[in-house]
């Protein structure tokens, strides 16, 4: 997942956003997406999800 995401310079962005993604499976989109927007200087990184994929036993 990573550099998947990137960050335009021009636009400023807020100290707190909010993410919502439809599906957790592993979190790897939502860590990918809260790194990016971290480096890029946003302080909070909210998450919201509709779904989670269960957890598979081994």
């Amino acid at each position: 997942m990573c550099n998947a995401f990137v960050i335009n310079p021009h636009i400023p962005l807020p100290k707190k956003v909010l993410v919502i993604d439809d599906v957790w499976t592993t979190g790897a989109t939502i860590r990918e997406i809260a790194r990016v927007l971290k480096t890029a200087g946003v302080e909070r990184v909210y998450v919201v999800t509709f779904a989670r994929r269960p957890h598979m036993r081994r």
